[in-house]
C-alpha cells in the first residue's frame, strides 16, 4: 500500500523467537516491513504484532522487539550466484546446487 502511494517500502521475513522460553519449535515465520521517510531513514512497522498486543501499538510503528531473526527482505530473489528457475518469493532455507540442478532443504 506504501508504495501505491509513492512511499519507499520493503518487505522483510523471518522468525518470530518466542520470549518466555530458551529452546523451542518455532511454528513459522513472520513478515514485518520497514517504510522509508527522507530525514528519518527507514521506520520498521509491524502490524500483525501491534494486532496481538494492542497496548504496544504505538511501540511496533516505528519500532521492532529482540524476539525476531530475519532471514530475506524483498521478493523476487536471485542468489549469487544466482539459482536456476524463477526468482525465490522469500529466502529461508538452505538453497546449494547439486549435479547442476538447486535444492532446497527443509529443515
Amino acid at each position: 500500500m506504501a508504495r501505491s502511494q509513492g512511499i519507499p517500502a520493503r518487505f522483510e521475513i523471518g522468525f518470530p523467537l518466542p520470549p518466555d522460553k530458551h529452546s523451542a519449535e518455532i511454528a513459522g515465520y513472520h513478515c514485518w516491513s520497514d517504510f522509508y521517510v527522507d530525514g528519518k531513514e527507514w521506520i520498521p512497522v509491524d502490524i500483525s504484532e501491534a494486532w496481538k498486543h494492542p497496548e504496544k501499538r504505538d511501540y511496533f510503528f516505528g519500532s521492532h522487539d529482540v524476539n525476531r531473526v530475519q532471514f530475506s527482505m524483498g521478493r523476487d530473489l536471485r542468489l549469487s550466484p544466482p539459482q536456476e528457475g524463477k526468482p525465490l518469493n522469500y529466502f529461508v532455507y538452505p538453497t546449494w546446487k547439486w549435479m547442476g540442478g538447486n535444492t532446497r532443504m527443509c529443515l
